[in-house]
């Protein structure tokens, strides 16, 4: 459960974020071998203020890449 940063109200999460044209959001890293990595973005909104926040689910992904 995530707590909006602005107001305390319980957030609704694991929403997707795409564009216009369907694309999902990531992030992403290269690596200097040329190695990409794709890490999935997700959003939470708060239906109190409307704050929203991007987080990831994919943790190991992000833990690799400060090695």
């Amino acid at each position: 459960m995530r707590k909006c940063l602005k107001c305390n109200c319980e957030m609704v999460e694991g929403l997707n974020i795409m564009s216009s044209m369907g694309y999902e959001l990531q992030l992403t890293h290269r690596f200097p071998k040329g190695i990409m990595n794709r890490i999935k973005a997700k959003a939470s909104v708060c239906p109190q203020c409307g704050y929203i926040e991007l987080y990831t689910e994919d943790l190991e992904i992000v833990k690799n890449l400060t090695k």
